[in-house]
């Protein structure tokens, strides 16, 4: 559900981005919120230390498009089995890290329309990798 900051805001096609704890709460939630888009961070619906799989299934039910910068998900047999079956569509930023949370955020801003159209011609399951140039390529699904 969108939090009342939020509802105020023209949403975009109605698409709601879930941002993991791996990504910067404050400027990713505010730059994607300037961009008309509903957005909800891990810790305002889930404990600090909810394991990957209770938010991954919530994920997949509700349809939130994850943002997330845990390489984990993709790679731990547990974490990807329940995004299958919760046919979660996840986006990672493609870089390994070194970058700041403002870098980090203005990558994901500047790939929200390409996201968008990921989104609408790939069927889920799926964790797409988000460039710098703002393009998005599927990694595993």
């Amino acid at each position: 559900m969108p939090s009342d900051a939020n509802k105020n805001q023209k949403q975009r096609k109605g698409l709601v981005y879930f941002v993991d704890r791996s990504l910067p709460k404050k400027s990713l939630l505010a730059a994607l919120i300037t961009e008309g888009c509903i957005a909800q961070h891990h810790d305002d619906l889930f404990p600090e230390n909810a394991p990957d799989t209770d938010w991954l299934q919530a994920a997949g039910k509700n349809g939130w498009i994850v943002l997330s910068h845990d390489r984990r998900i993709g790679r731990n047999p547990l974490e990807i089995q329940c995004l299958y079956r919760a046919g979660v569509c996840a986006f990672m930023p493609a870089s390994r890290g070194g970058l700041s949370g403002q870098e980090t955020t203005d990558i994901i801003i500047n790939a929200i329309p390409a996201i968008e159209r990921f989104y609408e011609t790939n069927k889920p399951p799926y964790i797409a990798r988000i460039y710098r140039d703002g393009s998005v390529k599927k990694w595993r699904g």
